[in-house]
């Protein structure tokens, strides 16, 4: 009795240690609502161009009192939690940054990065706002996904001159204080499941199409890897205690 007792320990030890090399714990997006400060960049992402943190006297966020902007404009953005950078790189040095092609078109822009390391399963969220002053170009925002050994693909959110955004009033030196009114997406939620276990690459970026004049760009925040649902955890703890159980019992009859 004794001995099936400690076989039994064994068996579910070796069931638990198995799962969890299946389901290993991977790194969340770090600092991905943006509430830590970075000097002047969000901290634990890489930058290219016009970016900044903002605060709540500025624009709403999504969570927490920060998010980030990203802008498309030369001037340096106020209300700043930190100090704006104020460089445009050209379209070479997007494609560059963002591991793609983004044509002709596209004069400057600026963007932000991040690699982590996710499971299959594993929900990525973000929130966005589109907002652009410019109407007579298609400025557009979009992300950047890599994944485990696959190519860069790019995913556009919204462009300056397609219908449907709201209109918003931006105050002088605010938010982008080229034209007004200004238009905007409001504030979207996006989520989608990843498919493959490994490392990623997740990127945000705005860009001036055909020239550098009007003014977009693209508020973030609330962005997350939300780990395999604990409901399919528990669906396979409950599947292998029930084949421990079976083992059990097949050796609890050949014993006899």
């Amino acid at each position: 009795m004794r001995n099936r007792s400690k076989i039994g320990k064994i068996l579910s030890a070796i069931v638990v240690v198995g799962l969890a090399s299946a389901y290993p714990a991977m790194a969340d997006v770090v600092n991905g609502g943006f509430e830590a400060n970075g000097s002047p960049e969000p901290i634990s992402w890489s930058v290219i161009g016009n970016t900044s943190t903002q605060i709540t006297s500025y624009y709403t966020p999504v969570q927490g009192v920060q998010q980030a902007v990203l802008s498309n404009g030369q001037a340096s953005i106020n209300g700043s939690a930190n100090g704006s950078t104020t460089n445009i790189s050209g379209a070479g040095g997007l494609n560059s940054f963002f591991g793609i092609v983004f044509g002709s078109p596209v004069k400057s822009g600026s963007g932000i990065k991040q690699t982590f390391t996710a499971n299959a399963g594993d929900i990525l969220k973000f929130s966005y706002d589109f907002v652009t002053t410019d109407p007579n170009n298609a400025d557009q925002g979009f992300y950047t996904l890599q994944g485990p050994s696959g190519p860069t693909v790019l995913n556009n959110f919204a462009n300056a001159l397609q219908s449907g955004l709201t209109t918003v009033v931006i105050g002088d030196g605010l938010i982008y204080d080229d034209f007004n009114p200004g238009k905007q997406t409001l504030y979207q939620n996006v989520q989608f499941t990843l498919a493959t276990t490994g490392t990623y690459t997740l990127g945000f970026g705005i860009t001036n199409v055909n020239d550098q004049t009007g003014v977009s760009g693209l508020l973030l925040d609330a962005i997350s890897v939300t780990p395999l649902p604990s409901a399919a955890w528990g669906g396979m703890a409950i599947l292998g205690g029930l084949g421990l159980t079976q083992l059990a019992r097949r050796r609890k009859t050949v014993l006899a």
